[in-house]
C-alpha cells in the first residue's frame, strides 16, 4: 500500500461580501487578503452574525493533497 504524507500549516480562507464600514473598521481594502492578528479578533463573529461568509479550508499542502487523491 502506498501512502502520501503532507506536512504544512493549514489555512482558513473566508470569503464574504461586506460594506465599506466593515472594511474601514478593520482597516482593510476591497478584495484584500490579510493574516489576521489581535485587531481582527471580533471580525469572525461579525462575519458569521451579519454577513453570509464562506469558510474554505486551504493551505498549499492541503490543496496539493486534494489534487493527489
Amino acid at each position: 500500500e502506498e501512502l502520501v504524507l503532507g506536512l504544512g500549516n493549514p489555512l482558513l480562507d473566508i470569503s464574504a461580501t461586506v460594506d465599506d464600514d466593515f472594511l474601514q473598521k478593520y482597516k482593510m481594502k476591497p478584495n484584500d487578503a490579510i493574516l489576521a492578528d489581535e485587531h481582527h479578533k471580533t471580525l469572525y463573529d461579525e462575519l458569521i452574525e451579519q454577513y453570509n461568509a464562506d469558510f474554505i479550508g486551504g493551505g498549499s499542502v492541503q490543496n496539493t493533497l486534494r489534487v493527489a487523491q
